[in-house]
């Protein structure tokens, strides 16, 4: 399966077509579809908690929701998406410096939740 997603040279692709040939091999179209439908929710959800929790200046909180999001899309081969969480994830502790990386974590996930439905459509 290949995702051709064009993307700036100073940017990491949206998605490593080696990393997701790896986790779709085995698995039907219909499996792939119902794996990749649940990651934008997912994903807006886990930004509404890393913002509350940044709010709450609780970063131990942020970093945890960061990690999970950072390990999904590892798993997922989505590059630009664990990049974005992993910013949050490894930043500096003081809450108010992460609003540019949360603002950056919400533009990742709505060009990653586009070419997810572009990739379930080609499906």
């Amino acid at each position: 399966m290949t995702m051709l997603v064009d993307h700036p040279r100073n940017q990491s692709p949206l998605f490593d077509d080696a990393g997701l040939r790896q986790w779709t091999e085995d698995l039907t179209a219909e499996q792939v579809k119902d794996i990749l439908a649940k990651v934008p929710q997912d994903c807006r959800s886990a930004i509404r908690e890393i913002k509350t929790a940044i709010e709450a200046n609780n970063m131990p909180t942020a970093r945890r929701i960061a990690h999970r999001v950072k390990g999904m899309a590892s798993n997922l081969g989505a590059t630009r998406l664990a990049e974005a969480a992993r910013a949050i994830e490894l930043g500096p502790e003081a809450a108010a410096e992460h609003a540019g990386r949360l603002r950056h974590l919400g533009i990742v996930v709505d060009e990653t939740s586009d070419a997810i439905a572009g990739l379930c459509n080609a499906l």
